[in-house]
Parts: C-alpha cells; sequence; structure tokens
C-alpha cells in the first residue's frame, strides 16, 4: 500500500508532529507531557459514553486503530482493563512500545489493509479517530467491515472519517482538483516527498456498512466547524 510508505517515512523523520500536524510543532518540538495529555479528552469522552450505556471500562478491552506512538492508547489503559495499540508504522509502533511503562497496554504492528491478525469478536470497544481519511476510501470501507468483525457482540465501536466536502470555494476547488496536483501542493505544503492523504466517504455509505456489519447506529456526530476543507462525521455503534 502507497499510505504504508508515507507513515513509515514520517514516523521516522517526525513522528508526533505526524499525528499533531500544528506548525509550530514541526522538527521534533512537541513536548512529550504536553503531547500525551492530549489524549486525555478524548478517551474522557469515550469513557463517559460507554458508562452511559451501563457498561464498565474496568471491564473492557479496546482497540485503538491508528495509534501511531500511543497518544490516546496509554490513556485507554488508565481507564480500560486492556488497551491495544494497532499501527500500519513500524517505527510508530517501535516509539510507542519505548514510550510505554503500562502493563495493561501493548502495541501491534498491521501493515494489511485488514485486521485478519485478530479474530472474530476479539475487542469489547474498538476506537478510531483522524486516521480512515488518510486511506483511500475503498481501503477505509474495507477497515470499517474489519472494525464490525473484530468487535464482539454487544460491543461499542467509535470511529471517525470525514463524509464530505465543505460547502465554500477553498473545499470545492479541492474537491475537483486532479489527485496528482493535490499531492503536489501538500508535498511543497508539508516539506516532504511522502505527504498524507485525505479522503471522505458519505455518510450513507458508511451507515449501509454498520447495518450491514450488524451494527446500530447508536449517534453520528456531524461536525462542520472543525478545521480544514471537510465535513467530519463520528460515528457511535452498537455491534449486535
Amino acid at each position: 500500500m502507497k499510505e504504508l510508505q508515507t507513515w513509515e517515512s514520517l514516523g521516522e523523520k517526525d513522528p508526533l508532529w505526524a499525528i499533531l500536524s500544528h506548525d509550530e510543532k514541526r522538527g521534533g518540538k512537541w513536548n512529550l507531557e504536553e503531547f500525551f495529555k492530549t489524549g486525555q479528552a478524548q478517551v474522557e469522552e469515550v469513557v463517559n459514553i460507554v458508562k452511559g450505556l451501563s457498561a464498565d471500562p474496568k471491564a473492557m478491552s479496546v482497540a485503538d486503530f491508528g495509534c501511531g506512538v500511543g497518544r490516546v492508547t496509554q490513556n485507554f489503559a488508565k481507564s480500560f482493563d486492556q488497551a491495544t495499540g494497532i499501527d500500519i508504522s513500524g517505527p510508530m509502533i517501535k516509539k510507542a512500545r519505548e514510550l510505554n511503562s503500562l502493563e495493561n497496554c501493548r502495541f501491534v504492528l498491521n501493515q494489511e489493509s485488514n485486521l485478519s491478525q485478530f479474530a472474530d469478536g476479539t475487542f469489547d470497544l474498538f476506537f478510531s479517530l483522524m486516521v480512515l481519511q488518510h486511506n483511500r476510501s475503498q481501503i477505509a470501507k474495507m477497515y470499517i467491515k474489519e472494525f464490525h468483525r473484530v468487535t464482539k457482540k454487544g460491543g461499542l465501536l467509535y470511529f471517525q472519517i470525514p463524509c464530505s466536502f465543505k460547502n465554500n470555494l477553498k473545499a470545492k476547488t479541492i474537491e475537483f482538483t486532479p489527485g496528482i496536483l493535490l499531492k503536489l501542493a501538500r508535498m511543497l505544503k508539508h516539506r516532504t516527498s511522502t505527504p498524507f492523504e485525505m479522503h471522505c466517504v458519505p455518510r450513507n455509505e458508511v451507515e449501509a456498512i454498520i447495518t450491514e456489519n450488524d451494527g446500530e447506529l447508536i449517534h453520528c456526530d456531524v461536525q462542520e466547524d472543525v478545521p480544514g476543507n471537510y465535513v467530519n462525521a463520528v460515528y457511535t455503534v452498537r455491534k449486535v
């Protein structure tokens, strides 16, 4: 997969900035403590959802897909029984393991466009944020199917992927610009030969996958006010 080359390179050169690409943090300028603290709010939100559904996080295993160096995974491990970080990038996984000291937290390298190394119904909760958007739509949809497969019956999925372009001139220009030109523009902007891509999957296509794979959509949070050129959709799903 061409996505592998991108994330191997970014994981080697500047792994923290590749995960949270704030301009002022480029070139290894993230403070580790500050960086890991940014994952707390996301985990707290998921914990509140879990408790709102009368489930106990301390009795649940959670997977963090696209974990990078473990920014969110380590925070999950503090609230859940077991936390597993999954990533495509060897350098990211290596760094995640180096930074981890929690016994109930592990990191797994997965360089396939599926999750075949995990059995059906492995996890109580499957989480993915700011990851699927960097995959071509057909690969993203394949992963969403796999999220359902490896989640236990009665378990939860919480994942995000942009659902459309925003309705403004800049976003519409990007929508209709040929892919090769977008790649060149991103190479110049991020000063790298392997820029990460951005893609979206319409909400109706995602919801069809959820239904076809024994999922029950609990909530879809459509976010139009997020930075960038895309409208976000965050899905909370129960596996039935």
